[in-house]
């Protein structure tokens, strides 16, 4: 990919507050590390580390110091660790297409579930204004086989949590860095982070984003269901980048600064963009 204008300064963005866990161990960030190779060597998840130390980015700066969450007997290694939070999200998690008149509160009532559950799930905030066709991740263990309301959860629900598989998986390996032809964890290049990361659910796609762009179906390109792959004109006509799309108007790509997460609409991406396809 020949893609993006210029690079940045690498800083960590940091939430206000931060879960509270059992931490084995702290670790001071050293010169060229990633949150991947990190995750990595203490046996966790590059979410988990984010989650523990309350991380926006997964960029770091040299000194910062990270706790590792759980304990040797808790955290085996990443692959167990993402094994089980896959079972626990088929089992818990929907995904809703907001229609005219919904709110968070209401779509919260019908999935049994509470208002700020739903607000931290989809990383809103009370303010947060929803739009029609929007896709929201809500915890659907309270809704009732027999519920009046059971009707109104989405069709598709396998599907819908295979896209939240797929993009929890792609998220282990953010930081990893960026590299021409790179189709492992070692170093991916955008359409070989798809490749690597569909196949592991079993869905074989093409080795090149224009290969990509040409399988599959045409997904709503203002609404893309999370796990749709994203596709972009960075080296003129043509799909010449891929990314994942997470929701929330996100999406998770390999471009020149490593895997990241982005935003459709920002700038230089909203410009570049061209459209989604489903699998």
């Amino acid at each position: 990919m020949k893609s993006f204008v210029g690079r940045v300064a690498v800083t960590a963005a940091l939430c206000i507050s931060v879960p509270s866990a059992a931490y084995a161990s702290t670790v001071k960030v050293s010169h060229g590390q990633t949150l991947w190779e990190i995750a990595m060597q203490h046996h966790v998840s590059v979410s988990s580390l984010e989650q523990a130390n309350g991380l926006h980015s997964t960029t770091l700066h040299i000194g910062q110091v990270l706790q590792i969450p759980g304990t040797s007997g808790t955290n085996s290694h990443a692959p167990s660790s993402y094994v089980a939070k896959s079972a626990v999200t088929s089992e818990r998690i929907a995904i809703v297409t907001v229609q005219k008149g919904d709110t968070v509160s209401g779509i919260a009532s019908r999935y049994g579930t509470t208002t700020a559950a739903t607000l931290r799930l989809n990383g809103l905030s009370a303010r947060s204004v929803l739009h029609v066709g929007q896709k929201l991740k809500v915890y659907a263990g309270g809704v009732s086989a027999h519920s009046s309301r059971s009707e109104s959860a989405p069709a598709g629900l396998g599907s819908a949590v295979l896209g939240l598989n797929i993009t929890d998986f792609a998220k282990q390996f953010l930081g990893v860095p960026y590299r021409w032809g790179g189709e492992s964890p070692y170093g991916f290049d955008c359409s070989g982070l798809v490749q690597f990361v569909y196949g592991h659910f079993g869905i074989h796609v093409g080795r090149s984003s224009y290969a990509q762009y040409s399988e599959g179906s045409w997904a709503p390109a203002r609404y893309p269901n999370i796990g749709d792959l994203v596709f972009f004109n960075t080296d003129g006509p043509g799909a010449s980048h891929v990314g994942i799309y997470i929701g929330n108007g996100e999406f998770i790509n390999a471009e020149d600064r490593g895997v990241r997460i982005d935003s459709l609409s920002s700038g230089y991406w909203g410009a570049h963009y061209i459209g989604a396809r489903h699998f």
